[in-house]
């Protein structure tokens, strides 16, 4: 087992004392080449984000998709559209149960079922 040296509180402060009173110092010659590195590297960056062509797009389809929210308006919208027609195409058996007393028989009606007859406006007087 590995026993490791610890320090209490004022060993401690005497070691960060002595660093403070002794504070570590760079040569010019690291600091000069720490410089020309970032500016070369500052100098790529701003080349890599400067996009080529800007891309501003309008019209129609660009106005519509930013009035639904942007392209997450139109994935949600997307998600719905998809389980609503799955859920009319492959209807569970309890929406069947639960919409069968109230939809019952379909009864088809002829157009002229819907029109009065003359008959009809005529004995009402």
């Amino acid at each position: 087992m590995v026993e490791k040296n610890r320090l209490d509180d004022q060993e401690l402060d005497a070691v960060f004392a002595a660093a403070a009173q002794n504070p570590p110092t760079m040569s010019a010659d690291l600091f000069a080449r720490i410089v020309q590195d970032a500016k070369g590297v500052s100098a790529d960056a701003v080349a890599a984000t400067v996009p080529a062509t800007p891309s501003d797009p309008t019209g129609f389809f660009a106005a519509l998709i930013e009035t639904i929210g942007g392209w997450r308006g139109v994935a949600g919208l997307a998600t719905a559209t998809l389980a609503g027609v799955w859920i009319g195409v492959a209807q569970p058996d309890t929406i069947t149960g639960l919409t069968g007393g109230y939809v019952g028989d379909i009864t088809y009606f002829d157009p002229g079922d819907l029109i009065p007859s003359i008959e009809y406006q005529l004995t009402e007087g």
